[in-house]
């Protein structure tokens, strides 16, 4: 299904009824973008416990906030391309 919603000079955008429906979203509830090529997905946002286990880190090597967020968002594009 496609759907389109107009920009408001505030750089919003209204999430079309079906879709927030179906993805039950509620008032005030955090989303993400996620960049893919010439598109943008909207999905909702995880917080670091739902990616708990899904982001491979060797023994002894930590990540700093950036090397983090960086597999963060890539575990997120990923589950958008199975």
């Amino acid at each position: 299904m496609y759907y389109t919603s107009n920009l408001t000079r505030k750089w919003q955008v209204t999430i079309p009824l079906d879709i927030r429906r179906h993805f039950v979203l509620q008032p005030n509830q955090k989303v993400a973008f996620v960049k893919q090529g010439d598109q943008v997905v909207i999905s909702k946002a995880r917080s670091i416990l739902d990616l708990q286990g899904c982001v491979p880190n060797p023994i002894g090597k930590i990540l700093s906030d950036h090397e983090l967020d960086e597999l963060m968002m890539k575990s997120i594009a990923d589950d958008f391309d199975k």
